[in-house]
Order: C-alpha cells, then structure tokens, then sequence
C-alpha cells in the first residue's frame, strides 16, 4: 500500500464526504417530508439514509471501481483491489431523524483490515486523517496506539 495510493483515497474522501454532508444536511432541513421506515426496535432507516449512502457509492464506484464498498443500508461489494470502503451515511439516524443536530457521515477506508484513511463530517465541515488518530471536526481526539 503506498503512500500516494492513501493519499489519493484521503483527498478523495475528503471532498466526497464534504459533498455527502451537505446532502445529508439539506435532507436534514426538511425532515418533515423524509420516508422513514423501522429496521427493528430502535433502528431506524430514512430515504435521507438511502440516498446518501447510494451518492456516495456512486462517486466510489466511478473513482475507484475495484475497491469493495460496505454500507449500513446496502449490499455490500467485494472489490479486487484489497481497498474497502466503509460508509454510515448518517451515524445517529435517530438524532437526525429528531432534529437533533448530533449526527454526521462517516466514511472509512482500509486495506488488508487495516484502517488507510477515514473522514467524518458533522454539519458541513470534514476533515481527515490516518489511522493513528481519530479525528473530528479538525482536532485530534484521541491518538490510537497498536
């Protein structure tokens, strides 16, 4: 895995989840005519979900056809290039779902289980980062040690 390979997905995901957030957030503002629908006892699905999990498969598809994809609300797909991504495309529907402003899309990108590169964006900021530190909103959390 190279360098430029995971800095490639990182910048990529970066602008893909900027673009997935600000969808997600125009869903967001008009929750009252989302279709919502009940998985099981407090886990819940909107079309808001659906379409941005479809919208960013999409771009991944086009950027990266053989990396494999898998998300909370699809099928996955096994890719042949030994990338895959991981996509949550809004992480706290039920917040989301209640107009509560903590909500965000993640989306993550590893090689051999080993995490390459991850975003996540809450509201309409993104940021990202390498696997030795989660990051949020520009800040490092937390540092992950192996």
């Amino acid at each position: 895995m190279s360098n430029n390979e995971i800095q490639s997905r990182l910048d990529f995901a970066k602008k893909l989840v900027e673009e997935a957030g600000k969808k997600a957030l125009s869903f967001f503002h008009c929750i009252n005519e989302l279709e919502i629908q009940q998985k099981s006892i407090q886990d819940y699905v909107s079309n808001a979900d659906l379409e941005v999990e479809i919208f960013i498969r999409e771009h991944i598809s086009n950027r990266y056809p053989d990396d494999g994809i898998v998300g909370e609300e699809h099928e996955n797909f096994e890719g042949v290039s030994g990338y895959t991504w991981v996509i949550d495309p809004i992480d706290g529907t039920t917040n989301f779902l209640t107009e509560i402003p903590s909500w965000c899309v993640v989306l993550a990108c590893a090689k051999a289980a080993a995490q390459s590169a991850a975003v996540f964006v809450g509201k309409e900021k993104a940021t990202g980062g390498r696997a030795s530190h989660e990051l949020y909103a520009g800040e490092v959390l937390r540092h992950v040690r192996k």
